[in-house]
C-alpha cells in the first residue's frame, strides 16, 4: 500500500515513462529546447581534511570544466583555488547544516546543486549532457533528489533512460551521498539544526521521506554505484576515518600521486570489500 500511494503521488507511471521512454536521439533534440536551469557544484569540507584537497581541488578542477563551483570551509590554509571558484567561509563554531544553510543561502540563482564532499574524488569528466538531462527529468517529474545508490530503499518499478546502461528507480528517503538536489529541498533540509552525524536522521530523514527521491544506476555493475555514477563518477576516499584502498584498488597510488602520505590513517577492512 505504501508503494502504490508513493507512485500515485508523484504520478511517476505517466511522467517518467513519457519522459525516459523516448529514444536518446529524440531526447537529445528536445533538450536543446527545455527551459534553461542554473546548476552549480558544492563541495563542503573542513580543514580537518585538507590533507585530501591535494587531490580533491585538481581532480574537480580537471574534471568539472565549465561548471560554477563553490568551495565551502572553514578556512582555506595555504591552498589556492581556481580562479573561477567560489570561496565561501563558514565559523566552524555552527553546526554542519548551519554552515551549508548560509552557502546554499549565497546560491541565488540556482535551480540545482551537486552537492558533494571532499573525500567522495572525481575520477572521470562530468558530463554537461548528462547534467542538462538529469536537471530536466527533475524538472518535468518534479524530483527533488536524485542519487546514483542502488543500496537504499527502493521501489519496484524500474524505468528505462535514454542511456542503455542506465535506469531509474524510486527511492524511499536519502542518503548523503553525491547527489543532484532542487536547491529549495536541499535548504529546507540544513534548515534543521543537525551535526553531520544526523543528517540523515530524525526531522531530515521524515523530511526527505516525504520528498520525491530518485535513483539513476548502472544495470550492469550494480555494485559499483560510486564509479559508474551516472553524473559524477568518483571514488569514496575514507570511511570512518580510514581510507578504502581494499574497496577501490587503485586508490592508493591516485592520492599518492597527488603527494599525499597514506601511511598516517589505517586502511578499512570491511566497508563493501565484499561486492565485486
Amino acid at each position: 500500500m505504501q508503494e502504490s500511494k508513493w507512485f500515485f503521488r508523484i504520478q511517476v507511471a505517466h511522467k517518467l515513462t513519457k519522459l525516459v521512454g523516448a529514444s536518446e536521439c529524440v531526447l537529445k533534440g528536445i533538450l536543446n529546447h527545455y527551459i534553461e536551469m542554473k546548476f552549480t557544484i558544492l563541495l563542503y569540507t573542513h580543514s580537518e581534511y585538507a590533507f585530501l584537497w591535494k587531490a580533491a581541488i585538481p581532480l574537480l578542477e580537471k574534471y568539472a570544466k565549465g561548471f560554477e563551483i563553490v568551495w565551502c570551509c572553514d578556512k582555506l590554509l595555504d591552498y589556492t583555488l581556481p580562479s573561477s571558484w567560489i570561496l565561501y567561509t563558514y565559523d566552524d563554531k555552527l553546526t554542519w547544516s548551519s554552515r551549508v544553510k548560509g552557502c546554499v543561502e549565497t546560491l541565488q540563482e540556482t535551480d540545482y546543486v551537486l552537492y558533494l564532499h571532499e573525500d567522495w574524488l572525481l575520477i572521470d569528466i562530468i558530463q554537461e549532457e548528462r547534467i542538462n538531462y538529469c536537471m530536466n527529468l527533475m524538472e518535468n517529474n518534479k524530483i527533488d533528489y536524485l542519487c546514483s545508490q542502488n543500496k537504499m530503499s527502493l521501489t519496484n518499478e524500474i524505468y528505462n533512460t535514454p542511456y542503455s546502461a542506465y535506469k531509474l528507480k524510486g527511492v524511499y528517503g536519502y542518503w548523503l551521498q553525491p547527489a543532484i538536489w532542487k536547491k529549495s529541498v536541499l535548504h529546507e533540509l540544513v534548515s534543521f539544526d543537525k551535526p553531520l552525524s544526523k543528517a540523515e536522521k530524525e526531522e531530515p530523514a521524515r523530511l526527505m521521506f516525504k520528498k520525491i527521491c530518485l535513483t539513476i544506476f548502472n544495470k550492469d555493475f550494480v555494485n559499483h554505484p560510486s564509479i559508474r555514477s551516472f553524473f559524477y563518477p568518483h571514488m569514496h576516499a575514507i570511511n570512518s576515518g580510514e581510507w578504502t584502498f581494499n574497496r577501490y584498488p587503485c586508490l592508493k597510488s591516485l592520492v599518492e600521486s597527488y603527494g599525499i602520505d597514506t601511511s598516517t590513517r589505517k586502511v578499512n577492512e570491511w566497508w563493501h570489500i565484499h561486492e565485486e
